[in-house]
């Protein structure tokens, strides 16, 4: 039985009425360019050793826009060059944007982040293996805590767009939480596109729609959208492979997590506006107190990090930066904001592995007095704690036979882990051959490694696949995440050149009774 939304629909009348008060976007002259002729050099030099096709940079300090350029070709097939107007692929960038949406909600009073995330997404709700799945609130999703099991999914060329699925089917699939709410931070996608579907759902307006109106008009993005909107296609950079072979354009079945396209001088303004610099023709969308709920409170991650609502938060070099990095098939960018400084960094680059965070660097030894690169590697390494189980092999304890249920959203399959005396592990999937586990990586009791076995269901059957088990003994049970993956990582013979999905499902594995078969 769903949950009623008693919240939402109080306040939804009253939040929609605020979309459509909004001024007309400001315009307002470009700031002169300073000469940042080293660091130019030098992304011109990592370019040509790494034949990235086109990057775009952007420095703004105290809300003045100190260099804004772009290197190389945007589109090597149709001859446009890169400038910083160009509009890339922002890939997790995009999860800052989301986030800034959704804290113009709380702002507004539409929700709480402390809200459970079940209240906001109508009849498609989330389910827990291992707890209340109520539990899991907006706060939780935001900062990646909130236990979901991993599903993304990737749709390339017209003919695949046309399978992206709606939200709630996606939720109905693979809306599982496999770990408690708030017991560990593990980046979750599918968790972003969530929100979005939240941003959806209160506002009463699609997600670009909402992001358009609400965030990039009144901050004076204009080249900035989610996917490509009407009329700037011609501004963006192609996405190139590992060939430079252009990729054909893709689709997200979770765009609030990687959908948004911006170029370099509309992440400068969004980044001023963030540190608190309105540059003319800016409104403020958010308040300071709002902005900062994003960064306070931050969940550590390691020593010189912490991941806010959208934001990492890193104390390293002698200054604490905010900043989110993005990477996927043909796309690397980085957005960086330090506010003692009152400086925004923003890189973009259109081939996965572009230089962004050392072109990042070399502008910080520039523009950060005293700057000290690399901090954190000079602290003192932590003990290496004895193996009791060697590298790759599973714990001694697990020896022997295991059999149980892949649970899917088509229907439980039969599953069996065969654990041998060596170490090594077997799986087999419903009647499909024995596979041996690959790249198996054993730490805390939780085993982790690639199956060649196939999930028969319609999703995991667009391409193929290998099938990564992620399991830890709960009770007398082998029980976790079996996540079919089709992408460039994995075991050999299947890897794809490009990501195509991560799709979670339960696995739970349990000693046969006596007289099963062995």
């Amino acid at each position: 039985m769903s949950m009623s939304l008693p919240r939402s629909s109080r306040v939804r009348r009253a939040c929609v009425a605020l979309l459509l008060c909004l001024p007309p976007l400001s315009v307002h002259a470009a700031e002169p360019e300073l000469d940042f002729a080293p660091t130019r050099e030098y992304l011109r030099a990592r370019m040509q050793e790494r034949d990235v096709p086109a990057m775009s940079v952007a420095v703004a300090k105290d809300g003045r826009l100190l260099w804004a350029e772009g290197f190389g070709m945007a589109d090597r097939e149709r001859g446009i060059a890169a400038d910083a107007d160009t509009m890339y692929s922002l890939a997790s960038v995009t999860k800052t944007f989301t986030a800034v949406a959704l804290m113009t909600l709380v702002q507004e009073g539409c929700i709480a982040l402390d809200d459970p995330i079940n209240d906001h997404l109508g009849e498609a709700r989330l389910h827990s293996w291992v707890d209340d799945a109520d539990a899991a609130t907006l706060r939780h999703v935001a900062n990646h805590t909130s236990g979901l099991g991993t599903a993304e999914q990737f749709f390339y060329g017209e003919s695949e767009r046309a399978l992206i699925p709606p939200m709630a089917q996606s939720i109905q699939r693979y809306g599982h939480l496999y770990r408690r709410a708030g017991e560990t931070h593990e980046y979750n996608n599918f968790g972003y596109g969530l929100l979005g579907h939240v941003v959806e759902r209160i506002s009463g307006q699609p997600y670009g729609d909402y992001l358009r109106t609400r965030v990039f008009a009144p901050l004076g993005m204009r080249h900035s959208a989610i996917d490509l909107a009407a009329g700037l296609e011609r501004h963006a950079a192609a996405r190139y492979g590992g060939k430079r072979e252009p990729i054909p354009f893709y689709g997200f079945a979770e765009p609030g997590a990687a959908a948004m396209y911006a170029s370099a001088r509309d992440l400068a303004r969004f980044g001023s506006f963030f540190l608190g610099h309105l540059q003319p023709g800016q409104r403020e969308i958010l308040d300071a107190r709002h902005r900062a709920a994003m960064v306070e409170g931050a969940f550590r991650t390691d020593p010189h990090a912490a991941y806010g609502i959208g934001l990492e938060v890193i104390d390293d070099g002698g200054y604490r930066w905010y900043e989110h990095g993005g990477s996927m098939s043909g796309v690397s960018a980085s957005l960086t904001m330090v506010p003692s400084e009152g400086l925004v960094v923003a890189v973009l680059g259109n081939v996965s592995g572009a230089p962004v965070a050392q072109v990042r660097e070399r502008i910080f030894q520039q523009m950060l007095p005293g700057w000290r690169a690399e901090a954190g590697s000079t602290a003192a390494a932590a003990p290496v704690a004895a193996q009791s189980t060697p590298p790759g092999t599973a714990p001694i304890e697990w020896r022997g036979d295991w059999s149980g249920i892949l649970h899917t959203y088509e229907g439980p399959v039969p599953a069996r882990l065969r654990v041998l005396d060596d170490g090594r592990a077997l799986f087999r999937l419903g009647d499909q051959l024995w596979s041996l586990l690959d790249k198996v990586e054993v730490e805390d009791g939780r085993l982790r490694g690639y199956t060649l076995s196939q999930v028969p269901t319609v999703d995991a059957q667009r391409r193929r696949h290998a099938l990564r088990v992620d399991l830890r003994q709960r009770g007398d049970a082998l029980a976790g995440e079996a996540m079919a993956w089709s992408g460039p990582k994995g075991p050999a013979g299947v890897l794809d050149p490009y990501f195509v999905f991560a799709l979670n499902h339960w696995l739970e594995l349990r000693r046969p009774n006596a007289g099963d078969e062995g």
